[in-house]
């Protein structure tokens, strides 16, 4: 073509600046780099040259041949032998290479492309040379930590390099150990060396048996992975990592790693709720270990005196163990119990006490009112009822937090029944009759209501004004509640969390009465007790029917005193349970009922779910009230949950309690605040679905006056787990809200104990049950606040408490 013909056409590429044929050569180099498009040509130059194997066409597969790799030793001795070609021979050579490459034994590899000065390259990071720095590093300056990498971390809550370094294994796996299949421990990963006997591929699934002397095992995996095709052939011997699963005789491994060669070392094993590999994960790790700067994140003293290793080490140890660990130290680490971790749970532990006592100093500095004269047999005459000795113990407890003038900081613990309303009403009027007033906060509006009734009644006797403030308070009575709270005019306000609204403002605080705290947040303690006046902080008393287990005690309620209510008023029946999991033995429960609820008794009937539509193949009061119905015609039946207004819930309870209705069917929401006192029966529908510390709270609705017996019958649903089964058999075994306490801790872990999201820890399930560790935790980080009350001596220290526990054990209320 002329150059005449081209200057035209020129002008239809005004965006590249080249002609067409010059776009057309730029095109043929960019394929050049393609790995499809070069394999194409690779096989073409092969056909070409073992037809005419001419020196131009030599000398391209000569360019071509270092991107060709194989393993095969056929294909290995071709590439070799074109450095020493005989010329009659090229033709030959060239059609063995056609044959091999069609048979798969030669493989392309295409090259790198070249990186431009533009290209997505990181840039160089700035060490971290400060511990602190650490928290503020972002991940993405993590080598092989791209943006969906980085997303996925996010996604988890791990968004600097410190998050990632406190991600912690979940296990270790011994490479140097292979286990034999017959004798495999279940639901522990481990490593296996077996045959390969048949494969069935069904769909994406894939279902295949191995072997070795010991036993066979069964393979799955639901998303085939292609890759596995070449290496799971039939007669393979092959590596494979795993949890073991029993089925009856059976042992099974659900997607299995496969290996052709065998690992070494340590496997680290990390959760998978990154939605990252173990293998990618375990690369950040190691990038982010390089990074760590030397921090005194712990006293040197401390550190000398518990013999406990530096954190760079420990971390190290942890992360990456040596492959010449031995079998010793790798089973510390399997149990958790090794020196690097001590050293890591340690820090936690201390820190926190740290923070708890940085709480407790804050609040010291505070003044409140002062309660100086006794009057608890004036107050306590209003029960119509003598106080346990329990509960007179509580109470001069209470009252000598009082007499202090500094914030009385106080858990009153006391299992189902024992009276601890009693005991707050008396501490409160001691704090109303110096003209303060009191906020009672609850969980539930109907615990509200409940509470409500007794405080008013009580306050009557005195002339004091009790109100009530929760989400159905009329919007008129609302108003007229606050203008008088305000005022001064009403001496205890009873409610639900509306009580830390913005709007709501008392004359004077001078206590505030938190029922059921484990339902709370430190945050919305605080925000309530930050609604003192006159300068002074109110006192603050906490109190659960849930008992706190020791260990939970000496941590994350390490900042209030606390007082035991050990025992029952005199005439409560014991509350015999039993568990039912078969149709007869409920049919029979379920008779049994029914006689007792139709002579003088009422009882309750527990279900999980208000309607079928929530999940069908549930209990839920729809389902519950038309068997009752249809089984027992003459039994009157009540209904009560969540979704009902206030308006509508009154009626079924004065009806319930004055025996119009027998039977009330309901959901958890009479699991606190409701006192029928004649109601001793009570079945609750798949009860191993609840928790504990739900049953025995249930439980504790039932058997609340003197009675020849009562009885709380647990249905089993139609599958229970094995966690499930040991509930039903704590239950049925115990009656003890502090025995059930320390086995729903072993169970199901402490839960997010600090009431934030920030304040999680890393070893909650360890610390929780090393007791001495606590113990020594706590003397060590109280003698060093007495040296530097507000660590500014230890500024890493400082800097890992206010980070890891939260800003708000920090407030200026100490609340």
């Amino acid at each position: 073509m002329h150059t005449a013909d081209r200057k035209p056409v020129k002008n239809f590429f005004p965006r590249f600046g080249k002609g067409p044929f010059d776009f057309q050569v730029d095109r043929a180099r960019r394929l050049r780099y393609k790995g499809p498009a070069m394999e194409t040509s690779f096989r073409t130059r092969l056909l070409e040259a073992s037809a005419d194997p001419c020196d131009e066409r030599l000398a391209l597969l000569s360019e071509a041949l270092p991107h060709v790799v194989t393993k095969d030793p056929a294909g290995l001795s071709w590439i070799a032998e074109f450095s020493s070609l005989e010329k009659d021979r090229r033709r030959v050579w060239a059609s063995i290479g056609l044959r091999l490459w069609d048979m798969g034994k030669l493989k392309w590899r295409p090259p790198a492309p070249a990186r431009s000065a533009t290209s997505s390259k990181k840039a160089a990071t700035t060490p971290v040379t400060d511990w602190r720095d650490l928290w503020s590093a972002p991940v993405s300056d993590l080598k092989g930590c791209g943006p969906a990498t980085t997303a996925a971390l996010s996604e988890a809550g791990i968004v600097s390099c410190a998050d990632l370094l406190f991600s912690l294994p979940r296990g270790y796996l011994d490479f140097r150990t292979v286990v034999p299949a017959g004798t495999c421990e279940e639901k522990k990963p481990q490593l296996f060396f077996m045959t390969v006997d048949k494969v069935q591929r069904i769909g994406r699934k894939c279902f295949a048996q191995a072997h070795d002397d010991s036993g066979v095992m069964q393979l799955m995996w639901f998303q085939f992975v292609p890759g596995l095709a070449q290496l799971l052939r039939t007669g393979a011997e092959l590596y494979f990592i795993g949890e073991p699963h029993f089925h009856n005789e059976r042992r099974q491994l659900v997607h299995p790693r496969v290996l052709a060669e065998r690992p070494l070392g340590v496997g680290v094993i990390y959760p998978t709720s990154t939605g990252l590999g173990s293998g990618q994960f375990a690369r950040l790790i190691a990038s982010a270990l390089t990074r760590i700067p030397d921090a005194r994140t712990l006293p040197a003293e401390v550190e000398a005196r518990q013999e406990l290793w530096p954190l760079r080490e420990a971390l190290a140890c942890i992360h990456r163990p040596d492959e010449t660990l031995t079998t010793d130290d790798l089973r510390r680490l399997q149990e958790g119990i090794h020196p690097a971790q001590r050293r890591l749970l340690f820090e936690e532990v201390f820190g926190l006490q740290c923070a708890i006592g940085l709480r407790c100093g804050l609040a010291a500095r505070f003044e409140a009112c002062r309660v100086d004269a006794d009057r608890t047999p004036e107050f306590a005459a209003v029960f119509g009822f003598d106080l346990t000795g329990a509960q007179r113990r509580a109470i001069t407890d209470v009252l000598g937090d009082l007499a202090t003038g500094h914030p009385m900081r106080r858990l009153l613990q006391g299992d189902v029944g024992s009276g601890k309303t009693a005991v707050a009403f008396v501490c409160a009027a001691h704090v109303v009759s110096t003209g303060r007033q009191v906020a009672v906060m609850t969980p539930t509006t109907l615990l509200a209501e409940q509470q409500f009734r007794s405080f008013s009644a009580w306050c009557r006797h005195f002339g004091w004004q009790a109100a009530l403030l929760t989400s159905d308070t009329p919007a008129a009575v609302r108003e007229s509640t606050l203008a008088l709270l305000e005022a001064g005019k009403i001496q205890m306000l009873v409610g639900t969390h509306s009580l830390i609204a913005d709007r709501i403002q008392f004359a004077d605080l001078g206590m505030v009465v938190v029922d059921e705290q484990h339902r709370f947040g430190v945050d919305q303690r605080a925000r309530l007790v930050n609604k003192g006046g006159a300068g002074l902080q109110p006192h603050l008393l906490v109190m659960t029917a849930t008992p706190i287990p020791r260990s939970l005690a000496l941590t994350v309620y390490g900042d209030l005193e606390s007082s035991r209510i050990d025992e029952l008023p005199p005439g409560r029946p014991r509350v015999a349970t039993s568990a039912h999991t078969t149709k007869t033995q409920k049919k029979q429960a379920l008779m049994r009922f029914a006689r007792a609820v139709s002579g003088s008794e009422k009882g309750f009937v527990i279900v999980p779910l208000i309607d079928a539509v929530e999940d069908p193949e549930r209990a839920s009061i729809d389902v519950a009230v038309d068997y009752i119905s249809r089984q027992f015609p003459e039994l009157p039946v009540g209904v009560m949950h969540g979704r009902m207004s206030l308006r509508e819930r009154e009626p079924v309870l004065r009806d319930f309690e004055e025996g119009r209705l027998r039977v009330l069917v309901a959901t958890t929401v009479v699991e606190v605040g409701m006192d029928i006192p004649d109601a001793n029966y009570m079945i609750i529908l798949e009860a191993d679905r609840f928790g504990l510390a739900q049953l025995h709270q249930l439980r504790g609705r039932i058997g609340r006056r003197s009675a020849p017996e009562a009885e709380c019958m647990l249905f089993g649903s139609a599958k229970p787990t094995d966690e499930g089964r040991q509930r039903l058999d704590w239950m049925v075994r115990s009656s003890s809200g502090f025995e059930l306490a320390e086995a729903d801790l072993d169970m199901r872990g402490p839960g997010d104990v600090l009431g934030g999201k920030r304040q999680a820890g890393l070893f909650k399930p360890a610390w929780i049950r090393n007791i001495e560790l606590l113990q020594i935790a706590r003397a060590e980080a109280r003698e060093l606040l007495v040296r530097d009350p507000d660590l500014s001596g230890h500024p890493d220290l400082a800097f890992v408490v206010r980070t890891r526990f939260g800003e708000d054990l920090f407030d200026e209320s100490g609340g």
